[in-house]
């Protein structure tokens, strides 16, 4: 199966909601990243796979474990 970057958008918006039980609103505060972008990536207007980063950055370790293992890509450490 290919993913595009628009099934990496709508996993970490998932990860975000459902495993960080964060708003956007609070991932932007503690990532000091706009709501604007991080809202862009996860609806597919923004293909900055950089992003990702914010959602790994306040994760502990077995949300980071979930994370990688879900996630429809590899993503490297």
């Amino acid at each position: 199966m290919i993913y595009t970057i628009n099934d990496v958008g709508k996993f970490c918006k998932v990860f975000r909601t459902e495993i960080l039980k964060m708003t956007l609103e609070e991932l932007s505060e503690k990532t000091g990243t706009k709501v604007t972008t991080l809202s862009s990536f996860e609806n597919g207007r923004s293909r900055n796979i950089e992003h990702i980063n914010s959602y790994l950055k306040f994760a502990n370790k077995e949300q980071e474990e979930i994370f990688r293992e879900s996630i429809p890509f590899k993503v490297g450490d």
